[in-house]
């Protein structure tokens, strides 16, 4: 019951990044406290992090059962450094995918115009080097599944690295630099409406299908 009440515990404290941004967009904020309040919803999002990785660990041995492969059924300090590893690893990488986000920014494309029949399609540079960033974050969630299934045949100890807390680091490692920030804000705002409008549209499309199922059945 108590490591069920912490995982329960750690979920809740989890903060939205995304929702401070939003609200400081719309008012217009941009004092010192603004930039303060951001940044500390941003490590308290990496503590809850680290804090869930733990506890989850801990609650798969005390209420896991013999189908459990690849976790012990008894906690030691042999099954705590499997989950320091864990973090230490997800931040590892995570330095590593940062600094290849910071060659992709220094990376020196130019925009072009692409002729079509009736209309020109202009490329700007930033949309080039999205083509590189998106695909390279989506693989580290790919690795980290990959990861633990290796571990786990190899080591008889599934290593999970987390995904999450592997992209926090690679954003602050990528934006680091002021300079760099600006390039990877301007990024992140010319390709938020490809990713964020069928990500909700997706979630809707399947909330309405429920609904729909739900009352038919």
């Amino acid at each position: 019951r108590i490591s069920i009440a912490l995982l329960l515990s750690s979920i809740m404290l989890a903060r939205s990044p995304a929702t401070a941004v939003a609200i400081i967009s719309e008012l217009g904020a941009k004092s010192a406290s603004s930039k303060v309040m951001l940044g500390i919803t941003v490590v308290s999002d990496v503590v809850v992090l680290v804090c869930f990785d733990i506890i989850v660990g801990v609650t798969q041995v005390t209420c896991g059962n013999e189908h459990n492969h690849g976790v012990p059924k008894t906690f030691d300090a042999n099954h705590l450094y499997f989950l320091l590893s864990e973090v230490g690893g997800s931040v590892v990488i995570g330095v590593l995918v940062g600094m290849l986000i910071r060659f992709y920014l220094w990376l020196p494309f130019s925009r072009f115009i692409i002729p079509c029949p009736g209309c020109r399609i202009r490329v700007y540079r930033s949309q080039l080097k999205a083509l590189f960033i998106l695909p390279t974050l989506l693989l580290t969630f790919e690795f980290s599944r990959f990861f633990a299934g290796f571990t786990a045949q190899h080591l008889n100890r599934s290593i999970k690295l987390e995904p999450l807390l592997l992209c926090i680091v690679a954003g602050c490692v990528a934006g680091h630099d002021a300079k760099q920030r600006r390039k990877f804000g301007n990024i992140l705002e010319k390709v938020a409406p490809a990713v964020f409008l069928p990500f909700f549209v997706c979630i809707l499309s399947l909330s309405l299908f429920f609904c729909i199922y739900k009352s038919l059945n």
